[in-house]
């Protein structure tokens, strides 16, 4: 009886040390994983912060400490320990309260707005996720991709000049200054305007701003305005906008064209009725990849002629005759092309200019 029992008690001691050592080496992986990802982070706070600088710069807004700590929402003694780590790595230097970029840091600077801004762009139009949901994808990718890689996307998605919310994608070298834009909440009522730039954040005016339409490359025009909102038209549609709403949408002046009974502006291809003609004009500059690609390989280039055919149930796409062609687009892909409408003129004649030019 007392072997067997002896047995039994070294059977369970060997299982108890074999149970701690599990649990000792399940314990030191979760410490060596929660130091890693915490070492990641700090480093992801750099980039951010070195983006944040960047972008300050090209809004010609001051990049300082205060300013940078509020928008990253970290305390003060939480930014200073940034900053230091920032000096260390010899990216930033200081200049009074205000954060320079070296070479280095500017180097690492325009990697990071590239990728972002690629990603985003891959996001929307390969995946196909919808605006609201790239940016924060995008945040978290933009860290971890090399310079090989984003050379690889750039080329696959057709060297785009412009991400999907409208800034400008530098080059693997240079940081691209921002055309000039106006406010949606300053322009002038009755002028009409393109939209070039809508901000990402935060996702809910996002959201709100995408479900009236407005989307770079959109041709608005305010009707009314008051203290406290404005009346604006868009796709033939009336909208409501707060004016707090209206400083996250960029504008410029929409473009127009002599025509003979006045100015005509340049509109999108949603606004041709059935039985109009129109000459395409542009791509919107939001039309970027694959989708840009398919809608040139389909003839909708600049100068072509293109007359809305008919519509389907529910309207959500319209069938067009392009080069004695029809072909189907939805909402959102003739919304991307930009085009004049043709009033009293020699259609025949247009077509064989149209041919020649394509």
């Amino acid at each position: 009886m007392f072997i067997p029992f002896l047995a039994y008690l070294e059977n369970q001691a060997l299982w108890l040390v074999t149970a701690c050592a599990l649990l000792t080496a399940f314990w030191l992986m979760l410490v060596l994983w929660g130091l890693g990802r915490r070492q990641q982070h700090r480093l992801e706070q750099l980039d951010d912060a070195l983006k944040l600088i960047a972008t300050l710069k090209l809004e010609c807004h001051l990049p300082t400490i205060s300013r940078l700590g509020g928008i990253m929402g970290l305390m003060p003694t939480r930014m200073l320990q940034v900053v230091d780590r920032l000096l260390q790595k010899q990216w930033v230097h200081l200049q009074d309260d205000q954060l320079l970029l070296t070479n280095d840091g500017r180097q690492r600077a325009v990697h990071l707005l590239r990728a972002h801004r690629l990603i985003e762009t891959q996001l929307v139009y390969d995946a196909g996720l919808p605006l609201d949901q790239v940016h924060r994808q995008a945040d978290r990718q933009e860290h971890h991709i090399t310079e090989e890689q984003l050379t690889e996307l750039n080329e696959h998605l057709g060297f785009p000049a412009f991400d999907p919310h409208g800034d400008p994608i530098p080059s693997a070298s240079t940081m691209l200054e921002p055309d000039q834009m106006w406010s949606l909440a300053t322009w002038e009522t009755n002028t009409p305007a393109k939209v070039t730039h809508v901000e990402d954040e935060p996702p809910a005016a996002l959201r709100k701003l995408l479900r009236m339409n407005v989307t770079p490359g959109s041709i608005l025009c305010i009707t009314h305005r008051d203290e406290q909102e404005l009346l604006f038209e868009v796709d033939g549609q009336a909208h409501t906008m707060p004016n707090t709403l209206a400083l996250s949408v960029q504008v410029q002046p929409a473009l127009v064209k002599p025509a003979e009974s006045g100015l005509q502006v340049v509109q999108p291809l949603t606004d041709l009725q059935v039985g109009q003609t129109g000459h395409i004009v542009t791509l919107s500059r939001s039309c970027q990849g694959f989708g840009r690609r398919r809608l040139l390989d389909l003839g909708l280039t600049p100068g072509t002629l293109i007359t809305a055919e008919y519509v389907n149930f529910g309207h959500s796409a319209t069938a067009y005759k392009i080069r004695q062609t029809l072909i189907a687009l939805r909402q959102e892909q003739a919304r991307q092309i930009l085009i004049q409408v043709i009033h009293s003129i020699d259609l025949d004649q247009l077509e064989v200019n149209s041919n020649h030019v394509t």
